[in-house]
């Protein structure tokens, strides 16, 4: 297994030590030599870096030999989509695999810190056009495993993980699920938080981690027939709460457009569909429900705009 640290995704440039074989990054030397003791930071204070050479930008990356669960969804219904190149996709496979470790760790009685989690793009090389996908990966954090994700990574025991998760197998597994599904969660948290996937160790991942999100990759995982919809019970609720609210909030008028909770302004002509985060919007291959609600907007003359619910709620006025 590798990790890799991409600054952000603009890489680290280093600078060559004039008359050493050196190199370093600017900004992180500057920071190390702060927190030497006061008597060496003035030896190394006047490097001075080789202008004649050209910096290198570069990733950084650490190799580790450990065990890994690497698990995808090869199939989705007609309109979904699962790709991480959108803020969407990215947090449905994030959330899928955070989720996944918090009941891996109940199920093993480890701590959540024993394994780690990330999430790998993919590409279908077998079908023209296809978009990319991706799969999670759950590795043991020790060096060379201490076999958590070998032991679990078999397929019968990865459904019955799935299954856990979603409330399927037994009084324990029911203990995991219905606190995160039911109130008063389901009513507070419109995304994540500290009582469903949010830790400190996955805190770069807050902004995009979704409970609804993940509950729905694993019913896939499990059924890729599985229903990806807004009338799903855990979507519903909160779906009624922040849609009158936020059409309002935009100087819209609520109305519903073949089920969809939708927001329609006069002035232009203009009507919102508030669409399921999975859902794709960027061709026209789209949902039954996306399709229907696009027909009879377009019998009325409107013209729409699909905007899913994780955009309603992170970016509401973009």
């Amino acid at each position: 297994m590798y990790r890799v640290n991409d600054n952000g995704g603009d890489d680290f440039e280093f600078k060559k030590i004039a008359g050493q074989d050196v190199w370093v990054v600017e900004e992180a030397f500057k920071r190390a030599v702060q927190d030497l003791p006061k008597e060496r930071q003035n030896a190394v204070r006047d490097l001075r870096f080789d202008p004649s050479a050209t910096g290198l930008t570069r990733a950084l990356a650490s190799i580790a030999k450990t065990d890994v669960l690497v698990a995808g969804i090869k199939q989705t219904p007609v309109g979904v989509t699962l790709n991480p190149a959108h803020a969407e996709g990215r947090a449905a496979w994030y959330s899928f695999g955070f989720l996944a470790r918090r009941a891996a760790a109940v199920v093993l009685d480890v701590a959540e810190s024993e394994l780690d989690v990330g999430v790998q793009p993919v590409m279908d090389v077998t079908t023209p056009f296809a978009p990319p996908s991706a799969r999670i990966f759950v590795s043991d954090s020790l060096e060379n495993g201490a076999g958590y994700s070998t032991h679990l990574g078999e397929p019968k025991r990865f459904e019955e993980l799935l299954r856990f998760m979603l409330g399927q197998t037994g009084n324990a597994s029911r203990e995991f699920f219905k606190p995160i599904i039911d109130a008063p969660h389901e009513h507070e948290c419109s995304s994540s938080c500290h009582r469903c996937l949010r830790d400190y160790g996955n805190m770069p991942y807050h902004p995009l981690l979704d409970w609804r999100l993940a509950i729905d990759m694993v019913s896939l995982a499990l059924d890729p027939g599985a229903p990806i919809d807004l009338k799903r019970p855990h979507w519903k609720g909160l779906v009624d709460r922040i849609a009158p609210t936020y059409f309002r909030s935009l100087g819209y008028t609520p109305v519903r457009l073949a089920g969809l909770p939708a927001g329609h302004d006069s002035g232009d002509n203009r009507v919102v569909i508030l669409i399921h985060p999975l859902w794709d919007k960027q061709s026209r291959n789209f949902h039954r429900d996306l399709a229907n609600a696009v027909a009879l907007a377009e019998m009325k003359g409107w013209i729409w705009e699909p905007k899913t619910v994780f955009e309603a709620l992170r970016v509401p006025y973009e």
